[in-house]
């Protein structure tokens, strides 16, 4: 299962494939679940930094939706906006 849901993944178009891979990074490295809006602002903030190594301001519009982020992962993530983000299980 794992192979299909990784190839579909990186059978999408470019923006998809590298918005799928950030999650799973994220959530992959992560010490506790995270909620669904915690994902969003996380993957939101990733290369946020100005020439000066300081942080903007990211928008709401800038926040990827949560259905975006489980669609875009082709099953590797679930999403259940009532608890928490995390890996789906393969085995």
């Amino acid at each position: 299962m794992a192979d299909s849901a990784l190839e579909r993944l990186t059978l999408q178009e470019l923006a998809r494939t590298q918005l799928a891979m950030r999650p799973l990074a994220l959530l992959t490295a992560a010490q506790t679940p995270s909620s669904a809006g915690d994902l969003g602002h996380a993957l939101a903030m990733l290369d946020r930094l100005d020439v000066d190594g300081e942080m903007v301001k990211t928008s709401r519009e800038e926040v990827p939706d949560a259905g975006a982020i489980e669609e875009c992962c082709t099953g590797l993530i679930a999403i259940d906006l009532s608890l928490m983000a995390k890996p789906v299980p393969f085995f």
